[in-house]
């Protein structure tokens, strides 16, 4: 039926040399594993850095509604009528009093000072109000935000 193949000793060279060929050898496996390995710890590293970068971002955050809040209350009052207060607040922002567990921030809201503009401004028309924010996981940080109160009339 059919011939047999003239050269058979040929074939089989041939079909060992693709074999040989299509796998990996040993010391390619382990150089591919170490490139993996470098860029996997090297990714890795970095998850400490971005936790702590999203940490002062919400606290940052927090900071900013707290001084929105707290500003909004002294626009709506005379600054003839303001004392200097603590106000607390817990890990979102919102009004806690003194003695919940939750306060993690407190504002620390100084008495008005005189405005020093020179001829610009009547001296009488607003106060520059201190609100020192500081929190009970970081104690030893303060942030100092100014709000420039208008006197109501």
């Amino acid at each position: 039926m059919f011939p047999p193949p003239s050269d058979i000793s040929a074939r089989r060279d041939r079909s060992s040399g693709r074999r040989r060929s299509a796998a990996f050898t040993l010391v390619e496996s382990v150089v591919a594993i170490g490139i993996v390995s470098f860029a996997m710890l090297s990714i890795l590293g970095l998850i400490p850095v971005g936790l702590g970068t999203f940490r002062q971002a919400m606290s940052l955050t927090v900071e900013t509604a707290i001084v929105q809040s707290v500003s909004g209350e002294l626009m709506r009052a005379d600054y003839t009528n303001l004392a200097s207060t603590n106000i607390y607040f817990d890990q979102e922002g919102n009004k806690v009093a003194e003695s919940d567990k939750e306060q993690l921030y407190v504002a620390r809201v100084q008495t008005p000072e005189a405005l020093d503009a020179g001829d610009l401004v009547n001296a009488d028309a607003a106060r520059k109000v201190s609100i020192k924010i500081s929190s009970s996981t970081h104690p030893e940080t303060t942030n100092s935000y100014f709000v420039i109160v208008p006197r109501s009339r």
